[in-house]
C-alpha cells in the first residue's frame, strides 16, 4: 500500500511557522495536488514527506510505516524538481539509469528498465543525447523517467512544469495524467497553478499560511469552496456580502445597500453570509432587461475562446463575467444588467 499520512505535522523556522499542525491522508494510487500561494507551506510539506526536511512535530507515514526519522534514500520515493536536476555531462540513458546503478542492478536489467522508461515517456531513440540537446519538454520527460525507473512507491512532483510555456505545459500535463493512471503510482504534486490542479488531480489540498483550508475533489473545491480564501484562490470569483433571508420562492441575499440577490443554500445558511458566483455563470444582459443588477462595463478582455468582461455595479462593486467567444461583446462604458441562476451560486456563512 502506497499511502501517505501526515499526523499533526508542523514545521517551524525560529518564530515562523511554515506548516501548522497538518493532518492529511493520501490514498493508494491517487494524484493529489498541494495548491496555494507562495509561502503557503506546500513545498515544505513535500520536502518533509521526501525526508529532505525534518518536521518540528508530528508524524509521517508511508504505506502505514512511520518514516518521520527515516533517511530519504530509504523511503523509496521518486522526485521531480522544477529545475529537473539532470546531470549535464551524462547522456539521457545514463541520467535515467543513475538510480538503478547506485542500487547495484545488473547491466542487463538496467538496459531493460531504461528502455521501458524511455518508451513510457516517448523518448525512444534519444537515449544518447545530452540534456543540452533536448527541449524543455524532453528534459522534463527525462526527469520523470528517472524518477519512475526504479518503481518507487510514491512520486513527488515539485512544480515540474513551471518552466514550460503554456502550450507545452498543457501537453505534458495530459501525458503525466495518462502515465500516472497507467502506472497507478501514488503521486503528490506541488503547484500554484489553479488550472493545473483542476485538470490533473483526483483531489486538491488548498493551503494558506501553513494551514489546510480545504481537501476536496477539483469540482468540489471550485464549486463549493469552504471559505472566502478558497473561493478567491480557485479561479476568479464574484463574492457578495450580506444576509441570507429565506423566502417562499427561494432564498435571497440582502446586501447593505438593500439590493436583493437570488441564491440557493444547500446547508440552510441564514444570517450574515458570503455569496459566490463564478464569472462563467453571470449573464450580461441589455440595460433594458427587467432582471439583474444594473451596472456599467469597464473593460472587455478578449482571449480567443472567450472574453472577460469587467463591470462595475451602480452601487460601486466590481464584477467579472466570462462570455462565450462567439458572442458579440458590450463596449466599455455601456450600461448593462447582470443576472444568474440561483442554482449556480454558493453560500458560505460569514
Amino acid at each position: 500500500m502506497s499511502t501517505i499520512e501526515l499526523i499533526g505535522v508542523s514545521r517551524r523556522y525560529g518564530g515562523v511557522t511554515a506548516v501548522d499542525k497538518t493532518d492529511l491522508q493520501i490514498e493508494d494510487g491517487e494524484l493529489v495536488t498541494l495548491l496555494g500561494p507562495s509561502g503557503s507551506g506546500k513545498s515544505t510539506i513535500l520536502s518533509m514527506i521526501a525526508g529532505l526536511t525534518q518536521p518540528s512535530s508530528g508524524h509521517i507515514k508511508i504505506g502505514g510505516r512511520d518514516v518521520t526519522h527515516v533517511r530519504p534514500a530509504q523511503r523509496n520515493l521518486g522526485i521531480v524538481f522544477q529545475s529537473y536536476a539532470l546531470f549535464p555531462h551524462m547522456s539521457v540513458f545514463d541520467n535515467i539509469a543513475f538510480p538503478l546503478s547506485i542500487r547495484g542492478l545488473r547491466k542487463t536489467e538496467i538496459v531493460k528498465r531504461v528502455g521501458k522508461a524511455l518508451e513510457q515517456v516517448r523518448l525512444t531513440g534519444l537515449q544518447d543525447r545530452r540534456p543540452s540537446q533536448l527541449s524543455g519538454g524532453q528534459q522534463q520527460r527525462v526527469a520523470l523517467a528517472r524518477a519512475l525507473v526504479f518503481e518507487p512507491e510514491i512520486l513527488l512532483l515539485d512544480e515540474p512544469m513551471g518552466a514550460l510555456d503554456r502550450k507545452l505545459r498543457e501537453e505534458v500535463q495530459l501525458e503525466l495524467r495518462q502515465l500516472q493512471r497507467e502506472l497507478g503510482v501514488t503521486t503528490l504534486l506541488v503547484t500554484h497553478d489553479q488550472e493545473e490542479a483542476l485538470s490533473l488531480s483526483t483531489r486538491v489540498v488548498v493551503l494558506d499560511q501553513g494551514r489546510v483550508q480545504q481537501v476536496d475533489t477539483p469540482v468540489g473545491a471550485y464549486r463549493r469552496p469552504a471559505n472566502r480564501f478558497v473561493a478567491g484562490f480557485m479561479g476568479a470569483a464574484n463574492i457578495f456580502e450580506g444576509r441570507i433571508t429565506p423566502g417562499v420562492g427561494g432564498n435571497s441575499m440582502v446586501m447593505a445597500n438593500g439590493e436583493s440577490l437570488p441564491c440557493t443554500t444547500g446547508d440552510a445558511v441564514v444570517g450574515p453570509a458570503c455569496l459566490v458566483v463564478r464569472p462563467e455563470h453571470i449573464k450580461v444582459l441589455d440595460a433594458a432587461a427587467s432582471t439583474g443588477l444594473p451596472g456599467r462595463v469597464l473593460e472587455v478582455v478578449y482571449f480567443g475562446q472567450a472574453a472577460r468582461i469587467h463591470i462595475q455595479t451602480d452601487s460601486g462593486m466590481p464584477l467579472v463575467a466570462i462570455s462565450d467567444g462567439l458572442e458579440s461583446f458590450p463596449m466599455p462604458g455601456q450600461p448593462v444588467r447582470m443576472d444568474w441562476a440561483p442554482e449556480h451560486t454558493w453560500v458560505m456563512a460569514a
